[in-house]
């Protein structure tokens, strides 16, 4: 499944800056929507069903192949996650090669590729340099296959999917159309941005560590072909790496 997880993400952010009663984004930018009230995300008293668990949707399909069937199904939280990927709903299930998945899970999560410490013993390995140039090619694939035609169909399929739920939370719950949904889109194009940029940045770093490091070394056969894999990722990297978060936008 294309498990960016990004509600996931989006309900801990928000939660994560409770003020008084409402909360808000941490954007990169300050947030120009209206703050989403605490009560949908925590419970405000004793045995209260949290709001993103009542039943405020309909039983419809509110985009193609919507799960729904059931009344338990009415929730936002199960639209929202049905929405993503679940056993009822794989139509955006990819098999991706476990240590690129690995990277890309470092990625979405928030997380470093590689600790410092770790990194400064693999790129000055002049043994193994194969270490140091596997964390260089697995973050260069990640973006090659998120950025694959077919997967960023399904990168803006399910974004589309979430925005159409949140659309449907703004309209059943909250009963007005810009809560969820301004939120959502503004944090969603900062959280792509924010990770392509640094992974970005770590792949040029990463190349300009093991180069600084090469060039100190006397001319031999493996100074030559870790000088020429570096070269070519360099080159792969700026093809690939081109990026501008609104071709993931719905």
């Amino acid at each position: 499944m294309e498990d960016m997880y990004p509600f996931t993400l989006f309900a801990a952010r928000v939660g994560a800056s409770l003020t008084g009663d409402t909360i808000s984004t941490m954007a990169l930018a300050p947030p120009t929507f209206d703050r989403i009230p605490c009560s949908f995300f925590t419970p405000q008293g004793a045995a209260q069903l949290v709001e993103i668990n009542q039943p405020l949707l309909p039983i419809r399909d509110l985009y193609p192949n919507d799960p729904a069937r059931r009344a338990r199904d009415r929730s936002p939280a199960f639209r929202i996650m049905s929405a993503l990927g679940s056993q009822d709903n794989d139509e955006n299930f990819y098999i991706l090669e476990s240590e690129v998945n690995g990277i890309k899970s470092l990625i979405f999560g928030n997380k470093g590729i590689i600790d410092e410490t770790r990194w400064k013993t693999v790129k000055d390995d002049i043994n193994n340099p194969g270490v140091a140039l596997h964390y260089i090619k697995a973050t260069i694939a990640v973006w090659h296959y998120l950025l694959d035609p077919q997967v960023k169909r399904s990168w803006i399929k399910i974004a589309h999917n979430l925005h159409t739920v949140f659309e449907a939370v703004d309209m059943y719950g909250f009963k007005r159309p810009d809560i969820l949904v301004p939120a959502w889109r503004e944090w969603y194009v900062d959280w792509v941005n924010h990770h392509f940029r640094r992974t970005k940045q770590f792949v040029e770093d990463a190349i300009k560590d093991m180069n600084d490091v090469w060039d100190l070394q006397p001319s031999s056969k493996k100074k030559r072909s870790v000088g020429g894999s570096l070269n070519q990722l360099e080159s792969i990297a700026a093809a690939i790496m081109r990026f501008d978060a609104s071709v993931l936008i719905p």
